[in-house]
């Protein structure tokens, strides 16, 4: 880290260590931007104008943080790689923690970081967690305040914890399939919950087209391994009645949130002193017209006057990601979440 010319009117950007690691893998990919003034100067003096000369103050060279990680990036596995909170480190899904950083350990020098183990490791992950929202409100993003919304400051949820209890006979009925294998479940060119995706979709090749002829001449005779039917709203809509008469679905509702309603969300498992980050897959976003919302959902409009009806309703699939002995990929969908808007 070095001082900028203060001379100069210059923009001093880096690319993050976790910007780094996505173009090594061929993944960087830049879909959201934000503006942050944490590096800005603002002076509560206004009758002077040597106060606002910014050559007179010097300024340090940009240099990567640990809140410059928001959200927790995983490998292929769902295992968390190369985060930074403040006081540990996370690789491989493993947290490690800070020994020393000098040679007292072997004659080494550097740092040495040892894995957390049983509760230990619980009570630093859940803090791990929670510092996800702590980076995101160190980087001091600016932005212009809605005048429809000046009386909403947080977000807040009508529960914070939910429990579900399985066992060998719950939440599956008697003569339901309790056990599944790896090799035996559909991969994911065949997954249901994919079908809707058009590179999961059946696509034949073809021979190249003649000039001034749209005929498509296939190449071969060539089976369609996805033969099941499209997975639908309706399919799901059947799943999640399922799930409810059983008592394993319930309802969050946002008490207080922005007009926009724009959430960034993610879902992990606390395994044996590791943290895998669940994959999840965007099923879609489904118009609702009046005459399709169910009567769960009129019933509750009538009792809260405040829930507005009905326009939208997106689902996702969150699970995980295991590979069978040929090498095949399959997603084992864990949670299903309808987001209502």
């Amino acid at each position: 880290m070095g001082f900028l010319d203060s001379k100069s009117r210059i923009l001093d950007t880096i690319v993050t260590l976790e910007g780094r690691r996505q173009i090594a893998a061929g993944k960087m990919k830049a879909e959201y931007y934000s503006f942050t003034d944490v590096g800005a100067f603002y002076s509560q003096d206004l009758s002077t104008s040597a106060s606002l000369d910014g050559t007179r103050r010097p300024y340090l060279e940009a240099v990567s943080l640990p809140q410059d990680s928001i959200t927790f990036e995983s490998d292929d596995a769902g295992k968390l790689v190369n985060f930074r909170p403040a006081t540990s480190t996370v690789r491989n899904g493993k947290i490690l923690t800070l020994v020393t950083s000098s040679d007292a350990l072997s004659g080494t020098t550097g740092r040495v970081y040892e894995p957390l183990e049983d509760n230990v490791f619980s009570s630093t992950a859940n803090t791990l967690l929670s510092s996800s929202l702590e980076s995101f409100r160190k980087n001091r993003i600016i932005g212009s305040p809605d005048p429809l919304d000046e009386n909403r400051q947080e977000f807040k949820v009508n529960r914070d914890t939910i429990s579900f209890r399985i066992s060998d006979e719950n939440p599956f009925s008697p003569g339901e399939r309790s056990e599944s294998s790896v090799e035996t479940t559909d991969g994911l060119f065949v997954d249901s919950k994919l079908s809707h995706l058009p590179n999961f979709q059946y696509l034949p090749p073809i021979n190249k087209y003649r000039p001034g002829d749209s005929t498509v001449n296939l190449l071969g005779n060539y089976p369609i391994l996805n033969q099941r039917p499209k997975l639908t709203f309706d399919d799901v809509e059947r799943e999640l009645k399922s799930a409810t008469s059983k008592g394993y679905s319930t309802t969050v509702s946002f008490d207080e949130t922005s007009r926009g309603n724009n959430l960034v969300c993610q879902m992990f498992e606390l395994g044996q002193n590791e943290i895998v980050k669940l994959d999840i897959i965007d099923f879609g976003l489904f118009n609702i017209r009046g005459e399709d919302i169910s009567e769960s959902d009129k019933k509750r409009q009538e009792k809260d006057p405040r829930n507005r009806p009905i326009r939208s309703k997106r689902v996702f699939f969150a699970g995980k990601v295991f590979t069978d002995s040929a090498g095949v990929h399959k997603f084992i969908n864990l949670f299903t979440l309808i987001f209502e808007g």
